[in-house]
């Protein structure tokens, strides 16, 4: 193991990790971390320092996009110690001993937008290296859906443009990037009482309306679509399917699925 250069030769510690690489690949669902790496510190012999330690802190970390990770989304647990500490919030950790290993822990609450993150641990009083930090977060989506994908048309006055106002259609996109796309289609709705596919209202007589989570329409589109996304967080759409019946239809309750695919949009 190869510790320190000629640069670092008055350092009173050396380390074997110049920079140290923490993944989030997946959303954390539990409380433990979610990924750690030992650093390991070496007491540089013949030295001449007043001091007899180093101490450490960690900055915060950023993205290019300017998005953060906090320092107190970070554990230390240094040799010899039984728990770790966590840092933040001016917390710092001392070395004093020959050798030491420092266990560096990242916690799920680190967990944001998708992005590349950098920061540093840095001594206090540049009696040892400068250690780049560096973590990613991986790029996530799933889809909710709160209400199920049915769709129920109560038929009952003759010809009209009906709607499923009683039943809402509510959508749950959960990202932490804004690069998804969800295609939303219907191959249309059924009559109850008759099989005959004469008595199907068709994807052209459907319009489907897409509503925010304020309740402002954001789309009014015919019955095959695509909704992308903007943000770097969850995304809440509620659905209202209209359908326009003339006399060639039926009375009766007519019903159908919704369709949706999420994924990513390049």
């Amino acid at each position: 193991m190869l510790l320190g250069t000629a640069v670092q030769a008055e350092y009173l510690y050396q380390a074997d990790l110049p920079v140290v690489r923490l993944e989030l690949a997946m959303k954390p669902t539990g409380s433990d971390p979610v990924d750690e790496v030992e650093i390991y510190f070496k007491r540089t012999e013949n030295v001449s320092q007043q001091s007899s330690s180093v101490s450490y802190y960690l900055t915060e970390l950023i993205s290019p996009n300017g998005h953060t990770i906090s320092p107190s989304n970070f554990r230390v647990q240094i040799d010899g110690d039984l728990n770790p500490r966590k840092m933040g919030n001016g917390a710092m950790f001392t070395l004093s001993g020959a050798e030491q290993f420092v266990k560096l822990q990242l916690l799920p609450g680190a967990w944001g937008p998708a992005g590349v993150y950098t920061g540093w641990l840095v001594p206090v009083n540049g009696t040892g290296p400068s250690i780049e930090i560096i973590v990613e977060i991986a790029p996530y989506q799933a889809l909710g859906v709160e209400s199920g994908s049915k769709v129920i048309i109560n038929a009952d006055s003759g010809p009209a443009v009906y709607h499923n106002r009683d039943q809402s259609l509510r959508l749950v996109v959960d990202a932490n990037h804004p690069n998804w796309k969800l295609g939303v289609s219907t191959p249309g709705l059924k009559d109850d009482g008759n099989s005959d596919q004469e008595f199907m209202i068709k994807p052209d007589q459907i319009s489907i309306s897409v509503k925010g989570d304020a309740g402002q329409i954001l789309r009014k589109s015919g019955s095959s679509f695509t909704i992308e996304g903007s943000g770097y967080s969850s995304e809440i759409f509620e659905l209202e399917v209209a359908v326009e019946l003339g006399w060639e239809h039926r009375a009766g309750v007519y019903t159908g699925v919704i369709h949706f695919v999420l994924e990513p949009n390049s």
